[in-house]
């Protein structure tokens, strides 16, 4: 039978076997939840403790949790805004290379005469010319916020301890898988992941 444990030291969730009692992520002892317990049942470190306390220990921890998890989401949201812009980048020049591969199927003679008898304004050539001009326009605005916005961002990155910030960089920057960066890092995949946590978290700091 497993529970689900909040640290109140770091607000870490785990989910360890009923009567475990340690945190693997930062070693404190982990608050069981043991109010519907008979008294027998009860632990003597928990019979000289208190379940009041116990109780109000674990209320702490799960308050700890959710303000941990929400840095951990703020600071995903500003960090994933570089890819963002990257990937809407990407689809406008995929847009604006079928735009060009449709000018280049309309066939004009050299007085400007269609050879296809279709009227629409959407099937003329000054359509597909204007269309182009502000597709680029618009690609050329975004490649100058994603400069933008890579330099800030690595500017708060390279703030950070160098583990932590090599880590960020890796995975928010370079769109590195976790598998990748432990490889590259000569770390272990958790470690990868405990380390991306703490500078998720230290991160969130420089945010506030």
């Amino acid at each position: 039978m497993s529970e689900i444990y909040f640290c109140p030291k770091c607000g870490a969730q785990m989910n360890l076997l009923t009567g475990g009692a340690y945190c693997p992520a930062c070693g404190c002892t982990v608050i069981l939840p043991l109010l519907d317990l008979p008294p027998a049942a009860l632990p003597p470190y928990v019979a000289s403790t208190g379940v009041q306390s116990l109780t109000e220990k674990s209320e702490e921890g799960r308050r700890k949790m959710t303000d941990t998890a929400a840095k951990i989401d703020a600071a995903k949201k500003e960090l994933n805004g570089y890819y963002d812009l990257v990937r809407k980048t990407r689809n406008l020049k995929n847009n604006l290379d079928e735009l060009r591969g449709r000018m280049e199927s309309i066939k004009v003679f050299q007085g400007g005469e269609r050879v296809s008898a279709s009227k629409k304004n959407t099937d003329t050539l000054e359509y597909y010319i204007d269309k182009c001009a502000a597709l680029e326009a618009k690609i050329a605005a975004n490649i100058w916020e994603m400069s933008a916005k890579q330099d800030e961002l690595t500017s708060k990155i390279n703030s950070l301890a160098a583990p932590l910030a090599e880590i960020l960089y890796k995975r928010y920057i370079e769109r590195k898988r976790f598998e990748k960066i432990a490889v590259e890092c000569n770390y272990s995949w958790r470690h990868t992941m405990r380390l991306n946590h703490e500078a998720l978290l230290a991160y969130a700091e420089k945010m506030a």
